[in-house]
């Protein structure tokens, strides 16, 4: 592999883990988001 080839990878891998990344923040969030509202009114 040359250099160019590896930077390129390295790259691509940092993209992809970054898009991955937010997705888990984003699924997270919506199912914090919506668990959090029957669990108060349960409560309520």
């Amino acid at each position: 592999m040359t250099s160019m080839n590896i930077s390129n990878f390295l790259t691509n891998t940092a993209i992809a883990y970054t898009l991955l990344l937010m997705l888990i923040i984003l699924f997270a969030y919506v199912v914090l988001k919506t668990s959090d509202t029957p669990k108060k009114r349960k409560n309520r």
